[in-house]
């Protein structure tokens, strides 16, 4: 072959690599060895450019003519073959073989000048092909600027592929900033793979199914509240029952769906079941938590109670209102929490048992008391006191420890007109009794009833009935 056929064959090859993508090229070029560059380097601009002028260079350096053997190849046939398979070779560790990565400050930083160059999908689908989940969690400190850059972390709430992978990275986190970064996003965006997995309805039984809920509540509970994930799930909660359109909707008569998914449409409903699969799974867990949030749920019924709009509503109904069906689910959640750790079968929860009734007596005052209780539907504290409070309390298996915790936190500071308003439907349904024959101590033996009585009369709350029955 002429040096003009290798000029043409080697133009052939350099259209085609032209048309590789550069990007490839780029990361090839600076993750291959450096043993194989300087190699590759000698064959393509010393070992064949000698084979190509061999016999030239032989009449100059008489020298050479000992390298060659009668039998042997041509050497312009035998430059062909190596140039062929050099570029074979090449093609193979920029699509097959890729060289392993060395990862260093240079290469993020060429990745970071990517992201803000290339659209999300098409850095992310580049990113992820280079990098294995062992290899970005060996070396998190050089790829948490990427991860964590407000860029990226706002194409990762559009992306559920990307964001399930790096999903799996939340426990390599080291500080609350860098938390609240990444969860944030997938909080805020109601189409996120968290509200994909809520979506499920998961419980702390099938957590371990929905990956990224099994990450942030099953394997790194602690870590994500110290993290201050309860305060972020508040503000950001909150946030969303200050907008106006979710205000009139929630405001709106209440209807059950067609499909049963009820609750689905709201986020409220899932930013609720998020709290409630917390704590449910650190009391089915037996996970000492620490740094709990004693007001979550409490504010969180407080702006709900405040932005209700009574007028025009069946209050008869069993949910006048979206709201309604949202503070329902607020004692429903309570009611959950209390059946699974009221028979003691759960150990090491004394602060669970406290906040649990702590936070369902904040709960049930802001219904009752002020402008609101006036108005709140009676056979709506009846439903949540009694149904979701008061039938735990009279289970046979709720030990003893609990039975404190209920009375201290919540019946003994319950006001007069709530506490018989409840009293009155629990009465009726489980004891065929009305309020009136309780308070005089004439009823049929039973323990829990018996208990009750005495914990009521001793702290002055049967008389102040008493009173108020009489002034009714």
């Amino acid at each position: 072959m002429d040096i003009n056929g290798w000029l043409t064959v080697i133009t052939i090859i350099l259209a085609l690599m032209a048309i590789m993508p550069k990007e490839d090229m780029k990361h090839l070029q600076m993750t291959l060895p450096r043993f194989e560059k300087y190699f590759m380097a000698v064959v393509i601009f010393f070992f064949i450019p000698v084979l190509i002028l061999f016999y030239d260079l032989s009449d100059i350096c008489t020298g050479l003519k000992y390298f060659t053997v009668a039998w042997g190849l041509n050497p312009q046939l035998l430059a062909f073959f190596t140039f062929y398979v050099f570029v074979i070779w090449l093609l193979v560790r920029l699509f097959i073989l890729k060289p392993k990565n060395a990862i260093n400050d240079k290469l993020m930083n060429y990745y970071k000048d990517l992201l803000y160059q290339k659209p999300f999908d098409e850095f992310a689908s580049f990113l992820l092909k280079y990098h294995s989940t062992k290899a970005i969690t060996k070396n998190w400190k050089y790829y948490r600027p990427i991860f964590l850059d407000v860029k990226f972390l706002q194409g990762l709430g559009k992306n559920r592929r990307v964001a399930y992978f790096i999903s799996q990275f939340i426990d390599l986190i080291k500080n609350e900033e860098d938390f609240k970064s990444l969860f944030s996003i997938f909080l805020e965006n109601e189409d996120s793979i968290l509200y994909d997995e809520l979506r499920l309805e998961p419980s702390a039984y099938s957590i371990s199914e929905t990956p990224l809920l099994n990450i942030l509540i099953k394997k790194n509970l602690n870590q994500s509240i110290k993290f201050k994930m309860l305060n972020i799930i508040e503000d950001n909660t909150v946030k969303y029952l200050a907008k106006q359109d979710l205000i009139d909707t929630y405001n709106k008569p209440f209807k059950y769906p067609a499909n049963a998914t009820v609750g689905h449409d709201w986020p409220t409903y899932f930013h609720l079941r998020l709290i409630e699969l917390i704590y449910e799974t650190a009391i089915v867990d037996n996970i000492n938590v620490h740094g709990i949030r004693q007001t979550l749920m409490q504010s969180i019924t407080d702006r709900m109670v405040n932005n209700m709009n009574f007028k025009g509503l069946n209050l008869n109904s069993e949910y006048p209102s979206i709201y309604f069906f949202l503070l329902h689910k607020v004692f429903d959640i309570h009611s959950d929490w209390s059946g699974k750790l009221a028979n003691g079968e759960v150990k090491n929860t004394n602060v669970l048992n406290d906040y649990v009734n702590f936070s369902y007596g904040l709960c049930i005052e802001k219904i009752t008391e002020g402008k609101v209780g006036s108005v709140m539907p009676k056979r709506f504290i009846q439903s949540v006191g009694h149904y979701d409070f008061l039938t735990i309390y009279f289970r046979h298996d709720t030990e003893e420890e609990y039975l404190s915790y209920m009375e201290t936190e919540v019946i003994l500071k319950l006001v007069v007109k709530t506490l018989v308003s409840i009293l009155e439907k629990t009465l009726d349904e489980d004891f065929a009794k009305s309020i009136s024959y309780f308070v005089k101590g004439q009823f049929t033996k039973n323990s829990r009833l018996e208990r009750l009585f005495t914990v009521l009369d001793e702290n002055g709350k049967i008389q102040e009935i008493k009173d108020w029955l009489n002034e009714g």
